[in-house]
C-alpha cells in the first residue's frame, strides 16, 4: 500500500513535468483545431482529466499520445496484450472525453 503512495507520488510528479513541458509547447506555438491557442484554463482542465484516469490507463495513455509508442510495444512494455492495451486507451480517451464534456446523453436505441 505504501510503495503504491509512492509510486503514484513520482508518477504525478513525472506528469507535472509532462504538464509544463505540453504547456510550454502549448503557450510557443498554437495546437488546437483552426490554430486557436489553447488557454491555460483548458490545459488544467485537461491535466485534471488525465490525473483522473486510473494509473495504469493513464500510464499507457501518456505512452501512446506523448512518447508516440505504439500499441505493441506498449503491450510489450507492460506484459499486456495488444487487446487490452487497446480497451485501456478507450477507457482513457471515454474517461478524458467524460471529464471535459460530461456524460453523453442517452439515445434511445442504446441497449443499457
Amino acid at each position: 500500500m505504501e510503495e503504491d503512495r509512492e509510486e503514484d507520488k513520482r508518477t504525478n510528479a513525472g506528469l507535472k513535468d509532462q504538464a509544463a513541458a505540453v504547456l510550454a509547447l502549448t503557450l510557443a506555438r498554437p495546437t488546437a483545431v483552426n490554430d486557436v491557442p489553447i488557454t491555460r484554463a483548458e490545459l488544467a482542465k485537461r491535466e485534471a482529466a488525465v490525473r483522473s484516469l486510473r494509473r495504469r490507463d493513464r500510464e499507457i495513455y501518456l505512452a501512446h499520445r506523448l512518447d508516440d509508442m505504439s500499441y505493441a510495444a506498449i503491450a510489450e512494455a507492460t506484459g499486456l496484450s495488444v487487446a487490452q492495451v487497446e480497451r485501456a486507451m478507450t477507457r482513457a480517451i471515454i474517461g478524458i472525453n467524460r471529464r471535459l464534456h460530461g456524460a453523453p446523453q442517452r439515445r434511445w436505441w442504446w441497449p443499457f
